[in-house]
């Protein structure tokens, strides 16, 4: 945000922009800031994380779902080994059977999960908050983007403002000089009088032509981020901020850090499933030798069914530990959570006052305008009669220029403030 303020004061205090002659020729086409946000959040490369989220959400909820399903497994070997049961040799006396050493088992196992413990529920709710923590990670990148347009936009708010004084001051000068040529044609004007005239228009026009480059540069990148169409005849309207100073903050970080507490809580009930008793039923089927009858040489078909219980009684207090870190990690959470709102309460607290001094002065710049509107007028009746001299009527001529240019600094200044007020709430 403090790069915000500074990029936008140093919008206002550099002398930026100036549209072409020949773009004045188009149709110029309006564009506001709200416009231009909405546009960049929509057509920015960003946007396109949101449903990549949202496929990895439900990809991860049906990969949840399916571990429900029996899970099938085809397993086969054939081995051989140096030594088998001899029956003869164990009972004495018994003629058994003489086993072979080569065996072979081929046989398709299915596993059915009948009770998990709502593992399925939880996973998905932990799922579900990874989900809400990245979108709203997306949404942090996208407030930063805005930054960046509001940037872009007040540079050439400024400009539109600047190009307005600077034209007026030279069309002052021009009629002037124009005044001054037919005195000089008719002998009652030095020459001298009227080159300072004419090195001012000079150095006008040089202003216009320096940053003309810069105004095309910033129509560019805002073209860029935005996804808008526009050139340099392009209109930027601002609408007057709203600001309500008993506003809530709706910032995204904030909000990011809440869910992250979420998924902690999400993490722990998932935890206390692992230490739950898991109920599943089992079958096998298959064809080998031996068969399950072990006194038999012949290859021979199998099965069984069963039901089995899985419990983790002892973990060496790993689970107790494990839930620990969650504990501490949401205790660190919390402290982020209340420096980050300290953090934001003084920000708010300058900008509401910055806001306060800034229409103070404004105010008293509309005074000193005035005022100085009234020296410029009483120096051209003096330069006129010969009193003073044509740099000294440019001089008080620059201070109207000079004291509007303040007057509008100001007033951008305090509507850009207006905004960072609005950005910091997050309701920008």
């Amino acid at each position: 945000m403090v790069k915000i303020i500074k990029m936008g004061i140093l919008a206002c205090i550099l002398p930026l922009l100036w549209l072409p002659a020949t773009s004045l020729a188009q149709s110029p086409k309006s564009l506001s800031l709200k416009m231009l946000l909405d546009s960049t959040l929509a057509n920015y490369p960003l946007h396109k994380k949101g449903p990549l989220f949202e496929q990895q959400w439900q990809l991860q909820t049906q990969q949840v779902d399916k571990q429900n399903l029996p899970q099938l497994e085809l397993n086969g070997k054939a081995s051989y080994q140096n030594e088998v049961i001899d029956i003869g040799a164990v009972m004495p006396g018994f003629a058994g059977p003489v086993l072979s050493k080569d065996q072979y088992r081929f046989s398709l196992d299915v596993k059915q999960s009948i009770y998990k413990g709502n593992f399925t529920r939880k996973q998905k709710e932990l799922y579900g908050t990874q989900k809400d923590a990245s979108l709203k990670q997306l949404e942090i990148e996208q407030h930063e983007l805005k930054a960046k347009v509001v940037e872009l936009f007040f540079g050439l708010q400024f400009n539109d403002n600047q190009q307005q004084i600077l034209r007026t001051y030279r069309t002052q000068l021009e009629s002037k000089i124009d005044e001054f040529e037919a005195l000089l044609r008719n002998g009652s004007l030095l020459q001298s009088s009227l080159d300072g005239l004419l090195l001012e228009k000079l150095k006008i026009n040089q202003q216009f032509t320096e940053i003309e480059n810069d105004r095309v540069k910033l129509v560019k990148n805002l073209n860029e981020i935005s996804g808008i169409a526009m050139d340099t005849a392009t209109v930027f309207i601002l609408d007057e901020p709203a600001v309500s100073l008993a506003e809530n903050q709706q910032r995204p970080e904030y909000q990011l850090m809440e869910l992250n507490q979420q998924r902690i809580n999400s993490g722990k009930k998932l935890l206390d499933v692992k230490y739950q008793p898991m109920l599943y039923a089992f079958g096998s089927a298959g064809y080998g030798r031996p068969g399950f009858n072990m006194l038999s040489d012949d290859f021979d078909d199998f099965y069984m069914i069963g039901i089995g219980i899985n419990w983790k009684l002892w973990d060496w207090q790993q689970g107790r530990n494990e839930k620990r870190l969650h504990d501490l990690n949401a205790d660190i959470i919390d402290v982020q959570k209340e420096t980050f709102l300290k953090g934001l309460q003084t920000s708010l607290n300058s900008f509401e006052q910055e806001m306060l001094k800034l229409q103070s002065l404004i105010a008293s710049d509309q005074e000193i305008v005035d005022m100085q509107n009234r020296i410029a007028l009483t120096a051209e009746n003096q330069l006129q009669n010969g009193v003073i001299t044509s740099s000294q009527y440019v001089e008080e001529l620059e201070k109207v220029q000079q004291y509007q240019l303040q007057l509008v600094t100001r007033k951008l200044q305090l509507n850009l403030t207006k905004i960072n007020y609005l950005w910091a709430l997050g309701l920008l």
